[in-house]
């Protein structure tokens, strides 16, 4: 859980990498609000869809003077 400052300068990036440590998809958003939602398709940076298998994904915040918070977990896509 990361700590989102309501109506500030909240900034998460998001980056996703297969398990050869290639970066697939990235994303950067500003968030208003913490129960902000980010869709992703699940495709590549082309537009072309994943393909079944193990990834893993960064998220970084920065909120509005606070320090970054970084997670990483893992994503398996089944289809």
């Amino acid at each position: 859980q990361a700590s989102v400052v309501e109506g500030g300068n909240n900034v998460v990036e998001i980056e996703v990498y297969d398990t050869y440590g290639r970066r697939v998809w990235t994303k950067t958003a500003s968030l208003a609000s913490a129960n902000a939602t980010l869709i992703w398709d699940l495709t590549d940076q082309g537009g072309s869809p994943l393909s079944p298998g193990l990834y893993l994904y960064r998220a970084k915040l920065t909120g509005e003077g606070q320090r970054a918070e970084t997670e990483t977990k893992k994503l398996i896509i089944i289809r």
